[in-house]
């Protein structure tokens, strides 16, 4: 249990913490949630920093074990990717390397015999394989292949060593976890897997995530830091979102019930006040006044209507791709990549990291050479780019208005100015240089740009990087006002969810592009990848069946015969939903196979109804 009890924490002027105290039980999932600069961060490194250094403010069970993941930490290591990882189990790794070290030395140096000895019952008694295997399943999960394990982590990316951290963090088995942003550089896929983890994790944690989705997924309490106080909401983000509007609203009733008393009391003060025989009665509702519980105004966040007009409309067909293929020397990344974007379509382009998803995209914005096939755009399309890297492409000396004013000289200054403040930069901000900006800041401000740039074909690449939920609504609401066409790459489940209405798929064989959600396409391809749950059954039953048993029957003949039936039919149902790999969503072919498919599962179900009845 960790109680944290009156902490109040200021940086100079700003408080961060007034007098705020709160319980977390080793089981809560707890979902931190608040406006950047409220201290989330602030939070789960007091919390950390407590298990080692006592702070009378925060107090934490002796018994409960606590691990913490910043997602600033670096990680510095000459280790492979497998060692480094196994290196969390201590004891068991140190003698794993001391065997592994002492091994060859033994024949020739009898001395080190007992030594050597020592080692191997201290690996033994650890069960140092059954850990190792425990890592490599982690590390799977998170996305390296097996042929990955024995890379240096000295070649590797600050992404791809922070998922090592997180590996090693994982394995610890802690009692409960402090993650600071945890999925900063994991792919759909590998997020995924880690919301599964969590789901069925025993441990508790206190998750401080900007992505809607994993914080339904996985919490199941948000505690909110808002100007320095505290507030627990039970539910996930989307049950907290519905209360905190339900209390917005409420609280704004009463403040401006209040303000209408407060008003009316003054009037009567200003009345009265100059008449000796009301002077006191005055005086009372001054009174009144200064005891009176100010309410301060609730925060509110307007809706903002967007319209960003285009300056040409494009052909039916805005982007078609044939058979390109793309490799790093000799090692081939993708191949037969072909798909055709029509107008106003919204397409995800969605792969797991490293099979060329960035490629591809970099191909398409002709940042990239073609080496085999084509990449063509249609008549009269008009594309802008958002890079991943705002920095790269920023006027760091100039302000947020300028930068933004001198690449759209169409625009009016106002109209900029009106776009800037619907992303969120208030009148003062907008003067600030760009040199100052964070991340956040910069990524909207280069959105803005591309919206304001009058193209009929945006190409985004990671649109919501550095962005927190409240700015990522802004940046949804703008492209799903968007009347043109759109491609993107995005790791946000949710923020593809609700602007994708195409999904392309991109494997080292071919793509694949599906209408409809992303929703949608997960549950088409799990549904595709779905064993036959009856085909296990049915042949278990079966084969469980004594064979003394079934001769006693007179329909043995008819449960031979229906086995037999039911085997062909399984065998033509998994030929069927093989097919599906290479034929394209919602060709005449594919309507086909999927009508056969329904006809052999009615023909299977059947069967194995008699079946059924045969034997029992």
């Amino acid at each position: 249990m960790i109680i944290i009890k009156k902490l109040s924490v200021a940086y100079g002027n700003q408080t961060i913490f007034d007098n705020i105290s709160a319980t977390i039980n080793p089981h809560d999932r707890i979902g931190l949630v608040g406006n950047n600069g409220a201290g989330k961060s602030t939070l789960l490194k007091l919390i950390s920093c407590a298990v080692t250094e006592p702070e009378p403010e925060i107090s934490i069970n002796n018994q409960c074990r606590i691990a913490y993941l910043s997602q600033h930490v670096v990680l510095e290591s000459e280790r492979s990717i497998i060692d480094e990882t196994c290196a969390t189990f201590h004891d068991a790794y140190h003698a794993h390397k001391e065997r592994i070290h002492l091994e060859p030395l033994v024949e020739n140096n009898p001395d080190l015999l007992e030594s050597y000895s020592v080692a191997c019952d201290q690996e033994r008694e650890h069960n140092f394989p059954a850990l190792k295997a425990q890592a490599i399943q982690m590390l799977l999960g998170l996305g390296f292949k097996q042929a990955d394990m024995d890379r240096p982590v000295a070649n590797l990316s600050g992404g791809w060593r922070m998922r090592i951290v997180l590996a090693k963090l994982l394995l610890e088995n802690a009692d409960f976890y402090l993650f600071d942003e945890p999925t900063n550089h994991l792919d759909l896929h590998t997020k995924e897997w880690l919301v599964q983890f969590l789901k069925s994790a025993s441990f508790g944690f206190m998750l401080v995530c900007h992505e809607k989705y994993i914080l339904n997924q996985v919490c199941d309490k948000i505690l909110e830091l808002e100007r320095g106080h505290i507030q627990w909401y039970p539910g996930n983000y989307n049950q907290y979102v519905q209360q905190k509007e339900a209390i917005q609203e409420k609280l704004e009733q009463q403040y401006h019930a209040q303000q209408k008393e407060i008003a009316h009391k003054k009037t009567l003060i200003d009345k009265f006040r100059a008449k000796a025989s009301k002077a006191s009665f005055a005086q009372s509702l001054i009174k009144e006044l200064e005891r009176m519980e100010k309410i301060e105004p609730p925060t509110s966040t307007k809706s903002v209507s967007f319209s960003f007009p285009i300056t040409q409309n494009s052909g039916k067909v805005v982007l078609k791709v044939e058979e390109v293929a793309h490799s790093f020397g000799s090692t081939p990344i993708f191949k037969n990549a072909s798909f055709e974007i029509q107008k106003g379509q919204k397409v995800a382009l969605i792969a797991p990291n490293g099979m060329g998803k960035s490629t591809l995209f970099n191909i398409l914005a002709g940042i990239y050479a073609c080496q085999k096939g084509t990449v063509e755009y249609g008549y009269n399309v008009k594309h802008a780019l958002f890079a991943q890297e705002q920095s790269s492409v920023l006027d760091k000396n100039l302000s947020v208005l300028d930068n933004a004013y001198n690449d759209c000289p169409e625009q009016s200054r106002a109209r900029v100015r009106s776009t800037l403040g619907a992303f969120l930069f208030t009148d003062q901000s907008v003067h600030k240089k760009v040199s100052v900006l964070s991340g956040g800041e910069q990524n909207r401000l280069g959105m803005v740009k591309v919206l304001l740039s009058g193209a009929n074909l945006l190409l985004l690449d990671e649109p919501t990087n550095h962005l927190d939920i409240p700015s990522k609504q802004v940046l949804l609401t703008a492209l799903q006002s968007y009347q043109g066409t759109i491609v993107f790459v995005c790791h946000d489940h949710d923020f593809i969810n609700n602007l994708a209405d195409h999904i392309i798929d991109l494997t080292p064989e071919q793509c694949i592009m599906y209408p409809g959600t992303y929703q949608s396409y997960q549950e088409y391809t799990r549904a595709l990848n779905q064993p036959i749950q009856v085909q296990t059954k049915a042949t278990t039953s079966a084969h469980s069946l004594d064979t003394n048993i079934r001769t006693k029957y007179p329909q043995q003949k008819r449960l031979v015969s229906l086995e037999r039936s039911i085997a062909k039919i399984e065998h033509e149902m998994e030929v069927v939903q093989n097919s599906f790999a290479d034929i394209q969503f919602g060709s005449d072919l594919f309507n086909t196979q999927c009508n056969l498919l329904k006809k052999l599962k009615t023909q299977h179900e059947q069967l194995f109804t008699e079946w059924q009845e045969l034997i029992s």
